[in-house]
């Protein structure tokens, strides 16, 4: 009898967490007929992506949002170590705001990130006074990311035409 109401009790709950995984619950993969899948991180970026065999021995690939495509959202909150590719080494570091940003030396000069914008073909570009202080306003020192991966970014410093790394800092 204990046995009875044990498993009506377990099946009850599991009603009720079911019910509450179909509130959340979307299609991922729609008009797919999926044969065999596995979870894996497929590309080395340390998120786990969907790798599946379709009905007609098509094997795909569902990658997990990696930010692969920079945005201005996506940076906001964001801090990265930036190193020129040249022989001097410059080292900067980024701090990324809502629509705006500092960058520092490893001097100690400060610069105000005054613009952020991201072009019609998707280049994201952001730009800073020549002279040091976080109230400068103009738009001389241009910065152009030419790709973003989860946790390094690359670009080209318009200005001196250096290209550059960033590794994105954890907080």
């Amino acid at each position: 009898m204990i046995s009875l109401l044990v498993l009506i009790a377990s099946m009850c709950s599991f009603a009720a967490v079911a019910g509450e995984f179909e509130q959340v619950s979307e299609k991922l993969l729609p008009h797919t007929a999926v044969s065999m899948f596995q979870v894996v991180d497929i590309n080395s970026d340390n998120r786990n992506d969907l790798v599946y065999l379709d009905v007609n021995g098509e094997l795909w690939v569902n990658y997990a949002d990696n930010d692969a495509v920079a945005t201005l959202d996506n940076l906001a909150g964001s801090s990265w170590r930036m190193e020129y590719n040249d022989n001097n080494q410059t080292v900067k570091f980024v701090d990324f705001y809502n629509g705006s940003g500092a960058i520092k030396e490893e001097a100690g000069r400060m610069f105000s990130i005054n613009s952020i914008t991201q072009t019609e073909n998707n280049k994201l570009m952001f730009c800073t006074s020549t002279t040091s202080g976080l109230n400068k306003t103009s738009c001389n020192w241009k910065y152009e990311v030419t790709t973003v991966e989860p946790n390094i970014m690359k670009g080209t410093d318009l200005r001196t035409g250096v290209t550059w790394v960033a590794y994105k800092l954890v907080k």
